[in-house]
């Protein structure tokens, strides 16, 4: 692996709907290191979406696959396609307390090149309550061939709460 160059970071201290990192401007892998991603209210799902000019895709062409683990129960495997938002990248009904906030890596592949699919590989985990983690591990596509330059993450309803997000660039 390359050195990691950091490309933007932001961090959310209070009640905002959504994050947005940009700065995808080569065909090397990024990566996007997402750490204490809260809610601000409620157990929430995270979702995601690619940008294009700094602005979140509104199609229907999100695809994804993933196991989920859970420490209190057996696991999960979720699919679908043709969404309106990845879910589940990083947070899974991930609650609004000090368990801890969502924590995550995600690898972002082909997000500059316009004939190839916008892909993320990753994992990350959360609490789910005091005695109880979920950990989502997969991969989820953007089917449509165009150049993307970022993501925008937010949760399935309500606002962010706190959460620090950093983009990196893998440089070989």
């Amino acid at each position: 692996m390359g050195n990691l160059v950091q490309v933007s970071t932001a961090q959310i201290t209070s009640a905002t709907a959504s994050v947005t990192l940009t700065g995808i401007n080569s065909d090397d892998v990024y990566i996007l290191a997402i750490n204490n991603f809260r809610p601000a209210s409620g157990g929430q799902d995270c979702r995601m979406k690619t940008t294009t000019s700094g602005t979140a895709d509104g199609d229907s062409e999100y695809d994804w696959a993933f196991m989920g683990l859970r420490i209190q129960s057996s696991f999960s495997t979720l699919t679908n396609t043709n969404q309106s938002s990845w879910q589940y990248p990083c947070g899974w009904s991930c609650p609004d307390d000090d368990y801890g906030g969502a924590n995550g890596i995600l690898y972002l592949y082909n997000f500059n090149n316009s004939s190839r699919y916008s892909m993320v590989s990753g994992e990350s985990v959360n609490a789910y309550s005091t005695n109880d983690l979920l950990a989502p591990k997969g991969a989820w596509t953007h089917t449509v061939d165009e150049t993307n330059d970022g993501v925008n993450l937010y949760w399935g309803s309500g606002d962010i709460g706190k959460g620090t997000f950093t983009l990196y660039k893998v440089v070989e």
